[in-house]
């Protein structure tokens, strides 16, 4: 059972201790050794090695997305209005581990005659699983603590955590290589098959790692002190939801953000393959990025703590584009100038998903405040259909334009596939991405504001509790009169 963080060494009040952050934030490195494949590698594997075309590949991995639209916010809805002694979150995040590693299982070791709907299918047992885990560890994170930079220290030991996971994740190219390779002779069929090797190794890394790193959650973190909310009907909550403007630019500038992620991870493989031309290189691309991002997510939380945090996303935000752009000033085959463009990319990565949870909390307290109800997972769920729809759109837009286009690993080198290679990767996500920025910007609430909800919150939640404490005094004094 989870335990209290009121003991000798837990910091500050409302200051989870280091070690209880890092039993927090560790669940995130099989998430992340899951997700890294999912955004980047299946689909090549499906593509490239099982020989799946790319509009069906795309529109699987598309509509497995879309079904978040029901799945995230239902589960929301239930988690808050979960009772029992493990709380409202962990018997979600209890339940969903087995299923998400099916999922894991069945997407990332694909039988060789398998088809779309064969991923559609196991793809969708996993986001289910995944669901079941990330909504409610997400509003759990956000309940850990009401202070507005303690929110911060909190999202970034989850994202840090995160960024190390994929750091783990991208290390097994550079570290593993599949037997039999020396044998095949075609340079096409030994990227293909070095990629099936990974993604069977990173789904055998989530398949070990989650179940400890889980134990060590519900053991040693501490369970919201909050209780259980009456479900609400929809149109109240969908009439709340769009009252709270704040909230509503978080999301813009999420959906835009996914939007742009999504069409760029996606074909990043295939940037890395056709068109800068890295080869076996490409990999330490990938590691250069993340390991970069580990470096960023303790900056970004330390000038979170010290300038007004969506001013910082938005700066992290801008640095991200930038540093998308310069690729197309980089000559194919020139490893150093891809690598510095791929280190500033990802020192830049972590401060929008860092800040951005922060952010997602502070827009809870202040629904918490206007509604009277503490529906965290189901502000968190809403916020996930954002990113997963945005990142669905980004994936069923890239790879069939792409082949709209005339790319195909056949046809890569030709000035068509190589345009449509800098478009979708490149050009087109960098659009999306300065859309985002201005929402951000005009973002409302920075400490001072937070400070005046949270402060206001706490006076109502004093009044509720002294009011339920009378009433349970004056019920206990009329039990005694009548014995």
């Amino acid at each position: 059972m989870a335990g209290s963080d009121n003991q000798a060494g837990a910091g500050p009040p409302g200051q989870l201790s280091n070690w209880r952050l890092a039993a927090y934030g560790g669940l995130t490195i099989p998430l992340a050794a899951a997700g890294l494949p999912i955004a980047i590698y299946v689909a090549p594997l499906y593509t490239d090695h099982i020989g799946l075309g790319f509009t069906a590949v795309g529109l699987a991995l598309m509509a497995t997305r879309v079904l978040a639209i029901v799945v995230d916010p239902l589960i929301g809805r239930l988690s808050d209005a979960t009772r029992g002694r493990l709380g409202r979150r962990i018997p979600w995040i209890l339940a969903g581990a087995p299923i998400m590693m099916f999922g894991v299982w069945r997407t990332f070791m694909p039988s060789a005659d398998a088809t779309a709907v064969d991923l559609f299918v196991s793809l969708s047992i996993l986001y289910l699983g995944w669901a079941m885990m990330t909504v409610p560890y997400g509003a759990w994170g956000a309940e850990l603590s009401p202070d507005y930079h303690e929110r911060s220290r909190i999202a970034g030991a989850r994202e840090l955590f995160s960024v190390v996971g994929l750091l783990l994740a991208v290390t097994f190219p550079l570290l593993v290589r599949p037997a039999g390779l020396e044998k095949i002779t075609d340079r096409n069929a030994i990227e293909t098959a070095a990629i099936a090797a990974d993604v069977a190794a990173l789904g055998w890394a989530t398949l070990v790692l989650l179940p400890p790193l889980l134990l060590v959650l519900v053991r040693f973190v501490p369970v919201s002190a909050h209780t259980a909310e009456a479900p609400v009907g929809s149109q109240r909550f969908g009439r709340d939801l769009l009252r709270n403007r704040p909230f509503l630019l978080l999301l813009g500038s999420t959906f835009f953000a996914g939007l742009s992620s999504g069409m760029n991870q996606t074909t990043v493989v295939h940037y890395y393959r056709y068109r800068a031309g890295l080869g076996d290189a490409a990999d330490v691309m990938v590691f250069a990025f993340f390991a970069a991002a580990v470096v960023g997510a303790f900056s970004w939380v330390w000038l979170g703590r010290r300038m007004v945090k969506h001013h910082v996303m938005a700066a992290a935000s801008l640095l991200s584009l930038i540093a998308s752009l310069a690729v197309l000033a980089i000559a194919p085959g020139d490893i150093v100038g891809f690598m510095l463009v791929q280190a500033v990319s990802g020192f830049a990565y972590a401060g929008p998903l860092i800040l951005g949870a922060s952010m997602a909390a502070d827009v809870i307290d202040l629904d918490w405040l206007k509604s009277g109800l503490q529906r965290g997972a189901a502000f968190i769920a809403v916020w996930e259909i954002g990113k997963k729809l945005s990142e669905a759109a980004g994936v069923g837009i890239a790879l069939p334009l792409m082949e709209a286009m005339g790319f195909s690993a056949h046809t890569a080198s030709e000035p068509n596939a190589q345009l449509a290679l800098i478009t979708v990767n490149v050009l087109l996500p960098a659009v999306f991405a300065l859309t985002a920025i201005p929402f951000i910007l005009a973002y409302p609430i920075d400490e001072k504001r937070q400070r005046i909800v949270r402060a206001a919150l706490d006076r109502k939640l004093g009044r509720l509790a002294a009011r339920d404490h009378r009433a349970a005094e004056e019920a206990a004094l009329g039990a005694g009169k009548l014995r």
